[in-house]
């Protein structure tokens, strides 16, 4: 593992008790890989994070929100199926 893994991994045990200080990394690393990116590219996975956060949230619980990610993901899978067909 790099160093920047093995930061990361340290950060991460850290805020294992404290959502926050966990949110703030989060938010932290997030922000870093976007800022990574093409423009056109970073606003689609901006875009895609946004609708993550917004599933979590009107979720309730990580449970909940884990089910319904899970529901979205196949549901674009099965779009993207058709659309291959279409082809």
């Amino acid at each position: 593992m790099g160093d920047k893994t093995l930061i990361l991994l340290a950060e991460l045990q850290r805020c294992s008790n404290d959502p926050a200080a966990f949110a703030a990394l989060r938010r932290q690393v997030l922000d870093a890989h976007f800022a990574s990116l093409t423009p056109a590219r970073r606003a689609r996975l901006q875009a895609l994070q946004c609708n993550i956060e917004a599933t979590s949230a009107a979720a309730g619980t990580p449970s909940r929100a884990t089910s319904a990610l899970l529901d979205d993901l196949i549901d674009r899978c099965d779009a993207l199926e058709q659309l291959k067909q279409q082809l």
